[in-house]
């Protein structure tokens, strides 16, 4: 991912994701569920913006 799609995931996907995509379909996100994707995904993607933005 560049540096503006992590940046726009942050922004804007993130708080509004409803739903996870596969191959097999989707699983739609409850508040709990959103939560827990929240939480797993954003520390990740701000770590990865940092590196490509060259503060690590």
């Amino acid at each position: 991912m560049t540096e503006e799609e992590i940046g726009y995931a942050l922004a804007k996907q993130l708080k509004t994701a409803h739903s996870i995509e596969s191959n097999y379909g989707h699983i739609y996100l409850d508040e709990e569920l959103h939560k827990a994707v929240d939480a797993a995904l954003r520390p990740i993607l701000e770590r990865r913006l940092a590196q490509l933005e060259g503060e690590f």
